[in-house]
């Protein structure tokens, strides 16, 4: 007589060691442990969808890899049931279903490379105690006897709201005479201007670069009324400026430069709105490095005149492109001619927005800079910036900026948001901040500013441990 088993709700059997079951000492075990892993390789799947669903670049951040990783047995498995019902008999619209799978097969291998794999297998550095040791981390060069000034910071706090129709912007234009009073003159001039000084940082036939921070939108994203005014300054410039503006920043992914919900008094006023106002590309354009993040291409000097990365190595990559009047420039070199380099007439000022970061903590000067090389280019690219200093390898091997100007008019204490700014989350400070060390004005914008409650935010006045003092406007 045949036996059915009949399995009890709830359980199912499990072989002993012996491969006999209970009678050598099997156990049964709840069902309810099986399906946890199910659960959550389905939780990595929806947290897959809507971190990177906007921004797929975001695939190559560490935390995204290990979850699919841990999710793409799902997919594989839909694909799966679709195969066994594109051959059913009977299936109608086969088409449709051999699509869905060429995209299921598309998803399984989106997620592959080695990058996730070292993530998950790479020896977690001391987190701890590198935060003990940066956060007593005071170089000598800093202050004191040693310092020589280009550490120096200046700070203006007070910033009004700039006035309705005017690109002139009162923060920015405080700061650069604060500035020029420090010893650190805007203006590469002779004359009596403010802000101008025999070794100042812009020439009147400069192609200046202002690098914004693009990648959100409302307050995760540099103010456009700083952006605007500092422009502005930059074409007063007191011998009359000759040469050009340009916008630059990979973005990773999303609108560039055209976001709908901006960072500034009208928040319908995007960096493009901004560009748009001059009305002349040949004195102030956009690039948007990244429409060519893709593109692995060679020097100018090899005759590859396509705008692109040049690779380095080690992650590290740097652009080169044609701004609006034409000129073509390789971020590492400086303007071609057509028969060599100038790269005295290539200036960058890197203009971050403070806000906080679920990653790194802050982001600021030296964060700013990953959206200088392309993100599709490079591996683990969270874990060597945290851990092998990504940043200042692409400042030492690329570009180091001229200047620095933190925007800390409106900030993003710590969130688990962060690197986003919704305005729900951020409080006005109306703070500038600059110098010419971005490591000095990281630890500073980051200690003494992004740290404060709200209320103290509201009321800034932070205390300057360096040279120079800050200055309030009335």
């Amino acid at each position: 007589m045949r036996q059915r088993m009949v399995r009890q709700p709830g359980y199912e059997k499990v072989s002993g060691a012996c491969g006999k079951g209970a009678a050598c000492g099997g156990r049964r075990r709840p069902w309810v442990g099986g399906r946890l892993y199910p659960a959550f390789s389905l939780l990595c799947l929806l947290w897959l969808a809507l971190r990177s669903g906007r921004k797929p670049s975001r695939l190559r951040y560490p935390c995204q890899q290990a979850a699919a990783l841990h999710s793409s047995w799902i997919i594989a498995a839909i694909g799966a049931g679709l195969t066994r019902l594109a051959w059913s008999r009977g299936v109608r619209r086969r088409p449709a279903v051999l699509s869905a799978l060429v995209l299921v097969a598309f998803l399984c291998l989106l997620p592959g490379g080695g990058a996730g794999f070292e993530a998950l297998g790479r020896e977690v550095p001391d987190l701890e105690g590198a935060r003990m040791r940066a956060a007593s981390l005071v170089p000598r060069a800093w202050r004191g006897e040693a310092a020589d000034g280009s550490h120096d910071l200046f700070v203006v706090s007070k910033v009004p709201a700039p006035v309705p129709g005017s690109p002139t912007h009162a923060g920015v234009d405080a700061l650069i005479r604060f500035m020029h009073e420090g010893g650190l003159s805007f203006y590469r001039s002779m004359a009596d201007y403010p802000g101008a000084g025999p070794d100042g940082i812009i020439s009147p036939d400069d192609v200046v670069l202002i690098k914004v921070n693009a990648a959100w939108d409302q307050r995760g994203m540099t103010n456009t009324d700083v952006v605007r005014g500092l422009i502005s300054a930059v074409l007063r410039h007191p011998d009359g400026f000759t040469g050009e503006v340009v916008l630059v920043e990979n973005c990773e992914g999303g609108p560039d430069y055209d976001q709908v919900r901006n960072n500034a008094e009208d928040p319908s006023q995007s960096f493009q709105a901004v560009v748009d106002s001059y009305a002349d590309p040949a004195r102030v354009s956009a690039s948007s490095w990244w429409s060519f993040t893709d593109n692995a291409v060679y020097e100018f000097d090899s005759g590859d005149m396509r705008q692109g990365y040049v690779l380095l190595g080690d992650n590290v990559s740097y652009p080169k492109f044609i701004t609006g009047r034409g000129t073509c420039v390789s971020l590492r070199n400086g303007v071609w001619t057509g028969s060599g380099y100038d790269k005295s007439r290539v200036k960058l000022i890197n203009v971050p927005v403070l806000k906080s970061h679920n990653a790194t903590g802050v982001t600021a000067a030296l964060k700013n800079f990953m959206g200088v090389p392309s993100v599709h280019k490079t591996a683990d690219v969270h874990g060597d910036l945290i851990f092998r200093g990504f940043m200042g390898r692409t400042m030492n091997e690329v570009v180091y900026p001229d200047l620095n100007i933190i925007d800390a008019i409106w900030v993003s204490p710590a969130h688990p948001d962060g690197p986003a700014g919704p305005y729900s989350k951020a409080v006005r400070a109306n703070l500038l901040l600059a110098g010419k060390d971005p490591v000095a004005l990281d630890y500073y914008a980051g200690k003494h500013v992004r740290p404060l409650s709200p209320q103290r935010l509201r009321q800034a006045r932070p205390r300057n441990p360096f040279r120079r003092e800050h200055q309030s406007l009335p």
